[in-house]
């Protein structure tokens, strides 16, 4: 995030103290669309004041001025990177008298949210606005008023002032996480993964951030696209039904079950239809059919192989378990046909492989040979 300009974290910085104008907040919202390093940007900033630990009104007075005057240090020709110019000194000018009117306040709600180092990588968290909780049983359902329900219990979803507008979903290993959002679009999320979505659907457009695994059921609104926003692009809908995986880094691939979709990766796009599997590579897609029992079956926690691959397999343990497993002889043929049950013991994983192998666990790595 080096190179981020210091308006774009003055704009998000005045958000999370919402001192934040409409006009200002709109041209948020627009920057965290078309680029997903300001979704970053975004994320770090929240994260990082945190943990701030303030215990005196000078303190707090000399942190808002540092902002002010690296403000007024920036030139104005700068500025026109943006799509309006944005008055850093009067956000920061704000900022100051939130600190001091609402600094007790604010400690309050950061403190609630834990580091993500402390967290359990086997449990399911929401973020709901205000702090992480925990999922029990990974559903979750929002409502057109914005009601959220988790695990079929209505939560007292905060109002207050430094309450963010997105929620986000990170389900640990080994679960998955079953998501009705306000629209009743229904999103199933594998292990692993990350979901960012709002309260309420807003605007033109609706808009999620998906990374990791997840289908896509999208209830159709005309004139409405649905947006979904990856780590490399993003895959427009109108109302549809598909698989986005990105476990494999700047290799996203979509995988649509009915209806089509766009995928646009780095400014590159291409069109899918039903049937179609959509691989971006290097510059461009690899467009072929696809089993969608194969595709989709880990919705039900089984994984389906017409001929698995020893990477195959290898990934898609340790993208529900977090462990590396190593097959350690060759399949140049391929594993054949695999139909595996996914539990929560690893070892059930392992022995539904139907070729005889010894089990040696090295340093956390699962070693098969």
């Amino acid at each position: 995030m080096e190179n981020m300009p210091l308006e774009l974290e003055a704009l998000i910085i005045a958000e999370i103290a919402d001192t934040i104008t409409p006009e200002e907040q709109v041209l948020l919202n627009k920057l965290r669309e078309v680029d997903p390093a300001v979704n970053m940007l975004s994320a770090e900033l929240y994260k990082s004041l945190g943990s701030i630990r303030r215990e005196t009104k000078e303190e707090m007075h000399t942190s808002a001025r540092k902002i002010i005057s690296m403000a007024n240090a920036i030139d104005r020709s700068k500025r026109s990177s943006l799509y309006v110019r944005i008055r850093v000194p009067l956000i920061a000018a704000c900022l100051l008298a939130m600190i001091i009117l609402g600094i007790t306040a604010y400690n309050n709600y950061t403190n609630k949210i834990p580091a993500l180092a402390q967290k359990d990588n086997n449990a399911t968290y929401l973020f709901d606005g205000e702090s992480w909780i925990t999922l029990q049983n990974e559903t979750l359902r929002l409502s057109n008023n914005g009601e959220i329900y988790a695990d079929d219990k209505l939560l007292n979803v905060p109002r207050g002032m430094f309450t963010r507008h997105q929620l986000e979903i990170q389900t640990g290993f080994k679960k998955i996480c079953r998501i009705t959002l306000p629209d009743g679009s229904g999103i199933v999320a594998n292990a692993g993964s990350r979901i960012t979505f709002p309260k309420k659907f807003t605007g033109k457009q609706r808009d999620i951030f998906i990374d990791g695994e997840a289908y896509c059921d999208i209830a159709s609104e005309p004139g409405r696209p649905f947006i979904v926003q990856h780590p490399t692009g993003k895959v427009e809908v109108l109302g549809t039904a598909f698989n986005i995986n990105t476990f494999t880094k700047g290799s996203p691939s979509v995988a649509v079950v009915s209806g089509s979709v766009r995928m646009n990766d780095n400014g590159i796009n291409t069109q899918l239809g039903a049937g179609d599997k959509g691989i971006y590579k290097q510059g461009h897609y690899l467009v072929q059919k696809f089993d969608q029992k194969e595709v989709t079956s880990w919705k039900e926690n089984v994984l389906f192989f017409v001929n698995a691959s020893k990477s195959d397999v290898e990934n898609a343990f340790e993208s529900f378990y977090g462990k590396q497993l190593s097959i350690d002889r060759d399949f140049p043929n391929g594993m054949g046909r695999l139909n595996i049950v996914r539990t929560e013991d690893e070892k059930d994983f392992i022995n539904q492989l139907p070729h005889r192998m010894e089990l040696n666990i090295i340093k956390g790595v699962y070693h098969l040979k």
